[in-house]
């Protein structure tokens, strides 16, 4: 009797603890066999609005702006997140980085704060690499702010770039 109930308990904790895994890897897949929709924007095989572009990126506009100015700067080589960047992409990171402090400039009021980095892998919803640039105060709902002022869900741009300059460093 004692014997089926700690193997209940068991089989109850495997599948509490597998199920967030399972959810979580079943989205990536999803991602992963989704038809990218950044790299169509970069063949211009699907609207977007383009506020500046080079060689190696370009930014958009958010459809789903969290803030009064949400901006995306993507690469135009598909990378599908900061995960997969490597000390080779560091001046693309420069690059991406510089275009968007022009846009920023350009539309921000003088001395507005703002979020500029990349989403992790865990929580993004397009694998295409893009970094996020958001005016503060956001002014999306109290469910989504977290994913994107948050150091567990975001990664700033100079936190990535130091981290891809100590792996070259270490190499």
């Amino acid at each position: 009797r004692n014997e089926t109930a700690a193997n209940t308990m068991n089989w109850t904790f495997i599948i509490t603890a597998l199920t967030p895994i399972l959810l979580f890897s079943l989205w990536r897949l999803r991602l992963k066999t989704k038809p990218c929709v950044f790299c169509a924007i970069v063949q211009k095989k699907v609207k977007a609005n383009i506020l500046e572009e080079n060689d190696d990126c370009m930014c958009i506009e958010d459809i789903n702006p969290a803030a009064k100015h949400h901006f995306l700067v993507i690469p135009k080589a598909h990378i599908q997140d900061i995960g997969c960047l490597t000390e080779r992409d560091l001046p693309l990171l420069d690059s991406m980085t510089k275009m968007g402090r022009r846009v920023l400039e350009k539309h921000l009021d003088k001395g507005q704060n703002f979020i500029m980095g990349f989403s992790r892998p865990a929580v993004i919803t397009v694998a295409h690499l893009h970094m996020q640039m958001t005016s503060l105060p956001l002014t999306c709902g109290w469910l989504r702010a977290p994913f994107l002022n948050n150091d567990i869900f975001h990664e700033s741009i100079l936190s990535v770039m130091k981290r891809l300059r100590n792996a070259k460093e270490n190499q």
